[in-house]
This record gives C-alpha cells, structure tokens and sequence, in this order.
C-alpha cells in the first residue's frame, strides 16, 4: 500500500490487517488499493484481496507527513539489542504444527516454550 499514489515526504505510521471469515486460498489472488481518505497531513489507504469474487483479507493503513530531518530529538532513547540469533525449533506435545504454527518463527525466554507449565495460572 505503500506504493498506492505514492507522496513525497509521507510515512505508514500504523496498519490493521483483518483476516475475513474465509481462509486465503492458493490459488489466483487480486488486489485492489484505494485512498479512503486524503488530506494535508494524513491520509488513509485501503487494500483489498479477492479471491473467486470473494474478499478474504482488508488492510487499511495510516500515511503521515514526516517531519522535517533536522527536527531536534525530544527524548534520548537508546538503541534496541541486537534480536538474538535463531534459536532450536520446539514442539507441541499431542500436536502436528501446520499452516500458521509452522509458517512463524516462535521465539522463546529462556527455558520456556509450547510445552512448558505456566506457573502462573492457579
């Protein structure tokens, strides 16, 4: 969506993606962008994906101005730690991992993970 009548100067500042009733199929997908709404400082965009005649997936995101690049930082923050490398994958006991389990990488604290006993729960 970022591409969608693209504007110098503007940023996606937030996105929602709803996942509709209906699961994406593999198959042949389209895809439809628009502008909702337009202004001098904002603006929102919406994507639509079909599949058969069928919507299956909405996605709406925000585009703001950005600031100017000598705008003074208000709030020192340190930079974020480096993501730690990949870690071993882990299972689910009783289960067979598949469609979204399997297409993500989970990442755990350490010592815990899908099988491990949430202590916090009485």
């Amino acid at each position: 969506m970022n591409g969608h009548i693209a504007r110098t100067g503007r940023r996606a500042v937030g996105s929602l993606h709803d996942c509709l009733p209906h699961p994406v199929p593999v198959a042949e997908l389209h895809v439809q962008v628009r502008t909702v709404r337009s202004g001098g400082r904002t603006e929102l965009v919406e994507g639509e994906l079909t599949a058969n005649g069928e919507t299956v997936m909405l996605a709406r995101a925000w585009r703001m101005a950005a600031g100017p690049a000598d705008t003074p930082q208000l709030r020192p923050e340190a930079e974020p730690p480096p993501l730690p490398g990949p870690q071993t994958p882990h299972t689910m006991a009783g289960t067979q991992p598949y469609g979204y389990i399997a297409a993500m990488e989970w990442r755990f604290e350490p010592g815990k993970c899908f099988d491990t006993p949430d202590r916090t729960r009485r």
